[in-house]
Parts: C-alpha cells; sequence; structure tokens
C-alpha cells in the first residue's frame, strides 16, 4: 500500500503502478484518501497497531468461546461437581480462597 502511494507520488503513471501491484484503481483512491497523508513511519505504526487490534480480536474470540465450553460443560455435570470446583477457584469466597 505505502509503496503504491510513493510510486504514484513520482513521475510513474498511476496506471503502471496498479498494474505492477495488482491493485485496482478503486482501491488505490481509497487508499490515497485514507493514508495518502501519513509519513512512513506513520504507516508502519498503523500496520502494528492494526496487527495488534486483529490478534486481540482474535484472543477475545478465542476467550469467549473457552468460556461458553466450559459453562455448557459446567451445566451437563451435576450442579454438585461444579459448585465445588467454583468454591475452590481463588477469589471465589469459598473455603480455601477465605
Amino acid at each position: 500500500m505505502a509503496f503504491a502511494l510513493k510510486q504514484a507520488e513520482t513521475e510513474t503513471p498511476v496506471a503502471e503502478v496498479l498494474r505492477r501491484m495488482g491493485v485496482s484503481e478503486q482501491t488505490f483512491y481509497r487508499w490515497k484518501k485514507l493514508y495518502g497523508g501519513l509519513g512512513t513511519g506513520e504507516l508502519r505504526r498503523l500496520k502494528q497497531l492494526e496487527d495488534e487490534n486483529r490478534k486481540l480480536k482474535q484472543l477475545v474470540a478465542d476467550l469467549s468461546l473457552d468460556k461458553h465450553i466450559l459453562r455448557g460443560t459446567c451445566s451437563q455435570k451435576s450442579s454438585d461437581a461444579c459448585s465445588a470446583t467454583r468454591a475452590r477457584a481463588p477469589g471465589s469466597g469459598g473455603a480455601r480462597g477465605e
């Protein structure tokens, strides 16, 4: 993306840059609108933040799925067994956590 924007700023025709990159004209102008004013360092930081955001979203999804699975497993077992498990959990207020 940054390469395409920088190349288009030079004397290289936009159509040539797009052909080399395999990018549509619409995509190029969307990139230009969104990222045209950013410097190389800013683009790099933006990419890092986007990657971190993607990883955090995946982590939240994984943890939510784990929680859902554990709740399902707990509801299938007898309530006594699950209550005992909760009582042993740190910070749950159970006998061992007090």
